[in-house]
């Protein structure tokens, strides 16, 4: 290490506080200047966080459209709860009551009554039932699968908002459609299947899906195609810039001033406060 004064080499186990050579302070000797840069590069990353933090405003509450979005995400959760269709089959020896839907996925696996369907699938009676259930409960994981796509997509939707909102949109219209053929498809074997030793019935959920979907399609396709207006705090995005050439190393903390951007007004209301400073400063050293 080198005095920061004198340029003296400091030796490892040189302990004082002071240099040898020269007799300042080498602790306290770049304590200002080191202060005045960690000023400017804390306005630069401030800028930078208000920046991700403008962006994020208005890709969720910006707008009407925006919460509407978030407020329909809750409900494509929701669908969870609702079941898309039931089914309940009943044999010697065999029993199964099983829901297509969230909770009655958590069942399958608790109750194991996953474990219970090969038996069913070799049965002469039910095994034609059987595939039905597992054809409808795998376009039901699908419609789930495009669920989580969306919101993921929401969430990061802060990133570009337009092309998540197009993303959105085509995944959302893809997973009515599939809500939609999981409507036809039950009602298909609700006409073949419901009889006294096997029933059949057509759930809430997929019609709630298709409502829900859909107009999560229709908002994001609105979204795509709005300008939407994100509000930065002025010379923010210049800050963010000469954040990018300070880490690239293209410029360095001593090529910028301090503060590096200042608006007049901004200007004005420091300079109050300097001149506010002095005077207490100069009253208390009338009363010392």
């Amino acid at each position: 290490m080198n005095c920061p004064k004198c340029g003296a080499n400091i030796k490892f186990y040189n302990l004082k506080p002071n240099c040898y050579n020269c007799g300042v302070n080498i602790m306290y000797y770049t304590q200002e200047a080191d202060l005045v840069k960690d000023a400017k590069k804390a306005e630069l990353e401030f800028a930078s966080a208000r920046i991700v933090g403008a962006k994020l405003k208005a890709a969720f509450i910006g707008g009407k459209l925006q919460i509407a979005r978030l407020v329909n995400i809750v409900l494509i959760i929701c669908l969870l709860l609702p079941p898309f269709a039931a089914f309940h089959l009943n044999s010697l020896g065999h029993e199964l009551t099983f829901n297509i839907g969230g909770l009655g996925a958590y069942n399958m696996f608790s109750d194991g009554l996953l474990l219970k369907l090969p038996a069913f699938i070799g049965s002469t009676l039910y095994g034609k039932q059987t595939i039905e259930i597992i054809a409808l409960l795998a376009l039901f994981v699908v419609i789930v699968l495009l669920g989580v796509a969306v919101f993921g997509c929401l969430l990061l939707s802060f990133l570009n908002i337009k092309k998540s909102a197009k993303a959105i949109s085509v995944l959302s219209f893809i997973a009515a459609g599939l809500s939609i053929v999981f409507i036809i498809a039950s009602i298909v074997i609700n006409a073949v299947t419901s009889g006294a030793l096997a029933d059949f019935s057509i759930g809430a959920g997929c019609f709630l899906s298709v409502v829900i979907f859909g107009a999560m399609g229709i908002l994001n396709t609105i979204i795509s195609k709005k300008d939407i207006e994100i509000k930065y705090r002025v010379n923010d995005p210049e800050r963010k810039e000469i954040l990018k050439k300070l880490k690239k190393g293209e410029i360095t903390l001593d090529d910028l001033t301090l503060p590096v951007f200042e608006t007049e007004e901004e200007k004005e209301a420091r300079l109050k406060a300097l001149e506010e400073a002095l005077k207490e400063e100069e009253e208390g050293a009338k009363y010392e």
